[in-house]
């Protein structure tokens, strides 16, 4: 029997899940109550909004059934379950809905009860326990008064979050699983690329290797950005044509039992890259290899971004795009015109995952970024948020062998400038054993983004004569999800990159002219 079969034949491990918050939650007592997603339909017709299963229910239920709640009883660890009545009529047009039978055979439960009866019994719990809280998610709506002062509808959401956040042995399982029907769907798309002839195709070719693998949803919808469309760190139109564009980056990934993939690949449709082309894919490969090489439990993410820029407008330095002393280019945000993103993000039951609340990179724009920064360096910041950079720690593991490790000042600068004030949090954020996270480096040449930065005094930093001869690049992306383990990381993403992908996309061509 394969590992596959394994995990799609093992139960999800909710209860686990269910003590876990609990814990969080400091609570020896009480009962949690959590909705899944309803059937619904579109406002303006008789069709079904498509169902996406909402991720805390799934987290302590493993169930993916619509129209269902759970209640579950903190002291006793008790789990109700309640499911939709039968309906023979419903059963014509959509089929069965799920039996108790079944509930008790899928999932960690202990009763299975009818979604009609979640109120009664809800009060009954309430009834019988006057001195416990139940713990809701906040868009729950309770009418029975009595009950009010009863009900924590904001402890639960953040106690889950952290949770979420430090995965288990079989969530990340599950992870690897949706990176290798992403990693397979990568590699199919790239022995065919040299005769696909639009942006559709290779979607097309994306979502068929997917689905095709038993994996029928994505994580996100698909990016397959040729030639100037990568600029646009979130292109979605997929319509165009390929012929006379150099690259194409395609960001795409499966989800498997709910959990989520990340994975962006950037490639030459050709199977050749041009020198701009090369040397643009060398240096975000190298910020991101350097980054990833750092990952280890304690570290905080943020210094990683720093160093990602610090490399950035070195390389850019070295290829002539950039000009200047490099400490000026880094202060003035320069590098934010060409890689104005976070370095990555949590990953797991939502492709951009939970964790107390808090992204793991802020996003903000380059004007407020650089307002920002410009307020710490002269001191004109609220009191919590500069502490909030100092406890950011020490850098020397990180910036050792960059030119930061002589520069702190210059470090906390940018630290200020890629963290937005109302994430200021995040410089306290560390990583943890447990935690997954991506990591996803670009370097873009938008016309957008460099129209503005002539406008706003940064293009004194570009020179434009060299930058024409990269623009034919679009942008350059490489992303991967990274586990952080006791000791470092573990790389779980296995689609081909750099010269890997070149052979392949090589080896396709070969086999389409022989055809």
């Amino acid at each position: 029997m394969t590992a596959h079969m394994t995990l799609a034949q093992e139960k999800y491990h909710s209860k686990s899940h269910s003590l876990r918050v609990a814990a969080a939650l400091g609570a020896s007592a009480g009962a949690i109550v959590l909705r899944g997603t309803s059937t619904t339909l579109w406002s303006d017709c008789d069709q079904y909004v498509p169902f996406r299963q909402a991720r805390y229910f799934y987290y302590l239920t493993g169930c993916d059934e619509p129209d269902c709640a759970l209640l579950y009883d903190i002291e006793s660890r008790r789990v109700i379950l309640f499911i939709p009545p039968r309906d023979d009529h419903a059963a014509i047009w959509s089929g069965p809905t799920i039996t108790p039978e079944q509930a008790y055979a899928r999932y960690e439960i202990d009763n299975v009860l009818e979604m009609e009866d979640l109120d009664e019994v809800v009060a009954q719990w309430m009834d019988a326990h006057p001195r416990d809280t139940l713990f809701v998610h906040p868009c729950e709506q309770f009418t029975a008064e009595r009950f009010a002062c009863r009900v924590d509808s904001t402890s639960l959401l953040p106690a889950m979050d952290a949770c979420r956040a430090i995965k288990t042995p079989q969530e990340i399982r599950l992870l690897q699983q949706a990176n290798a029907v992403s990693a397979a769907a990568h590699t199919a798309v790239l022995r065919v690329i040299s005769s696909l002839t639009n942006e559709t195709e290779v979607e097309a070719a994306f979502l068929f290797a997917c689905i095709a693998t038993g994996a029928k949803h994505q994580a996100y919808g698909v990016i397959a950005a040729s030639g100037a469309n990568a600029a646009t760190l979130h292109y979605g139109r997929n319509d165009e044509p390929l012929a006379g564009r150099q690259l194409l980056l395609l960001d795409a990934g499966a989800e498997y039992k709910l959990y989520a993939s990340d994975v962006t690949r950037t490639f030459p449709i050709s199977g050749h890259l041009s020198t701009e082309a090369g040397e643009i894919y060398g240096l975000v490969q190298a910020m991101q290899e350097s980054c990833i090489a750092r990952l280890r439990p304690g570290g905080a993410f943020v210094d990683l971004q720093v160093l990602a820029h610090a490399i950035a407008v070195e390389g850019l330095l070295k290829l002539g795009i950039l000009r200047g002393e490099r400490a000026a280019v880094l202060r003035a945000g320069v590098s934010l015109v060409f890689f104005p993103h976070g370095l990555g993000h949590h990953v797991g039951l939502d492709v951009h995952d939970v964790i107390a609340g808090v992204p793991l990179m802020g996003a903000t724009s380059d004007s407020k970024r650089m307002e920002h920064a410009r307020a710490r360096d002269t001191g004109d910041v609220r009191d919590t948020t500069s502490s909030a950079m100092t406890d950011a720690g020490p850098h020397e593991s990180v910036f050792s062998d960059s030119f930061l490790a002589d520069d702190p000042d210059l470090v906390d600068h940018l630290r200020s400038m890629l963290v937005p004030p109302r994430a200021s949090s995040l410089l306290k954020t560390r990583l943890a054993a447990g935690m997954v996270v991506t990591v996803e480096p670009g370097i873009y040449f938008s016309r957008v983004a460099l129209r503005a930065a002539f406008a706003d005094g940064r293009g004194r930093y570009i020179d434009g004569s060299v930058l024409g001869r990269y623009m034919g690049v679009g942008g350059v992306r490489i992303e991967d999800d990274i586990v952080i383990t006791a000791t470092g990381y573990d790389n779980i993403t296995t689609a081909p990159k750099g010269e890997a992908a070149l052979r392949i996309i090589r080896e396709g061509g070969r086999c389409e002219e022989a055809v």
